[in-house]
């Protein structure tokens, strides 16, 4: 029984995690498709014109999404057939976006929520075994398959661009990203615990106070940030 609980607890937590993170998702692309029309759009927007658009965005593809995703579940509720249901689950994800455009709403926050109402719902007395397992993996697929092409697209928009100053700086930014994201990640797992803790650095604990001055931890890591850039130097 304490196992059970603990596995059920922590899949209501990663559920939970999900429907956040890809809720989010949806609402930076409703944020980011928003800004690139004002920006080409060129005319002054209002803080309550542009509240106002985002609501009916965020609101209507909100609805939108369960509804859509309601009727899917009514639907399979009637069938135990995968195939079916497999379809109805891409029905669902093309349909809906294309309601969610006519309709000037978010389409992704729609699929995102339509998904998620179908995918944590349609579990628990809908689905059989049989369909859970066809549906997940026909997903996963299709979500392999996407990333592959996005990566090829990346790939290709990368080789003709003309390198210009705002290109190359923000490529830079780009690799601050990353390189914040790294030392992060470092120091999150413990692989800089050494830092400081060299012979050589300056390490004073009082029972009140402490001091530090990492002398030989930051020589070392000016040395190789040196060489890391004599090396970019040289190939750029």
């Amino acid at each position: 029984k304490q196992k059970t609980a603990y596995e059920i607890g922590v899949r209501l937590v990663g559920s939970e995690m999900c429907i956040r993170d890809r809720f989010n998702d949806g609402l930076a692309v409703v944020l980011f498709l928003m800004l690139a029309e004002i920006a080409m759009s060129g005319e002054d927007m209002g803080l309550g014109t542009v509240l106002g658009a985002f609501l009916w965005e965020a609101l209507g593809g909100l609805a939108l999404g369960l509804f859509s995703g309601a009727l899917a579940c009514r639907l399979m509720r009637s069938i135990d057939n995968y195939e079916v249901e497999v379809l109805i689950t891409l029905a669902v994800a093309s349909g809906a976006y294309a309601v969610a455009e006519h309709w000037h709403v978010s389409a992704p926050i729609t699929v995102v929520i339509a998904g998620l109402f179908i995918g944590n719902l349609a579990r628990v007395g809908v689905w059989s075994a049989e369909t859970i397992r066809y549906v997940d993996g026909f997903w996963e697929l299709v979500d392999q398959f996407l990333n592959s092409v996005l990566f090829v697209l990346i790939g290709l928009e990368v080789m003709v661009l003309t390198l210009s100053g705002s290109i190359i700086l923000a490529g830079l930014l780009i690799g601050l990203g990353l390189v914040a994201v790294l030392v992060g990640v470092l120091v999150y797992s413990g692989a800089l615990s050494w830092f400081g803790r060299l012979p050589g650095d300056i390490r004073i604990e009082g029972e009140q106070s402490r001091f530090y001055f990492p002398l030989t931890s930051m020589i070392l890591v000016s040395v190789v940030l040196s060489v890391v850039l004599n090396v970019i130097r040289r190939f750029l």
